[in-house]
């Protein structure tokens, strides 16, 4: 009964659809950004840091250690293939949400169900596999980032504001899933995709004032 439930009983609209594209496309260009800021570059003698210096950037350009770029450049991979899953993961929850609105208008007809199934099904396993092995590849990358300056950097405006933003909206979306969240109701979408694209909108603003830092 409940299987016939989630195929067939929502009340969508499409451009709750479109909207649920939003957030994804945020935290993708967040991962872009990341991913393209990777430190890769081998140096070819260790660049001395002066701390009185203001901070070009931070993240090291250029890694002098061999094991450290060894492990940088394993990072980044790892880092690539967490983010393609849970790019992956919010693209086909959005698409999936689509779908059952197309379908209940009587379009899209040439896609089965098993595909909507498909894609509407384990999201949030797809979503924390790929958020852990971002944070894994961070772990397996962290001599090559500079976190005296990051840290430091996350307490000033604007990254400041962007960080205290992503949390709330975090804790916000933890408290709206714990009442009773019915995933196919066009409310309780609303409300969960509005907060998820602050969220995401404030991780990619701190990400850009952090690489710009």
């Amino acid at each position: 009964m409940e299987k016939d439930r989630n195929k067939t009983e929502h009340d969508f609209t499409l451009g709750l659809a479109l909207f649920d594209y939003v957030p994804v496309w945020f935290f993708a260009f967040a991962v872009l950004f990341l991913a393209a800021a990777w430190p890769l570059r081998a140096a070819d003698s260790p660049v001395p840091v002066d701390p009185s210096a203001p901070p070009v950037s931070l993240t090291a350009r250029y890694v002098a250690n061999p094991a450290a770029l060894a492990a940088s450049r394993t990072g980044h991979t790892v880092f690539c293939a967490g983010a393609l899953i849970a790019v992956f993961a919010g693209f086909a929850k959005a698409t999936w949400k689509l779908l059952l609105v197309l379908k209940a208008q009587g379009g899209a007809k040439r896609v089965s169900q098993k595909t909507v199934d498909f894609l509407g099904a384990r999201f949030f396993p797809r979503q924390l596999t790929g958020l852990l092995l971002m944070a894994v590849a961070f772990l397996i990358a962290r001599r090559a980032f500079h976190w005296n300056r990051i840290l430091p950097a996350c307490g000033r405006f604007p990254a400041l504001l962007f960080l205290i933003l992503m949390l709330l909206a975090f804790l916000a979306t933890g408290y709206v899933r714990a009442k009773k969240f019915d995933r196919l109701s066009a409310r309780s979408n609303w409300l969960a995709e509005i907060l998820n694209c602050v969220m995401q909108a404030s991780f990619l603003g701190l990400v850009l004032s952090l690489l710009a830092a």
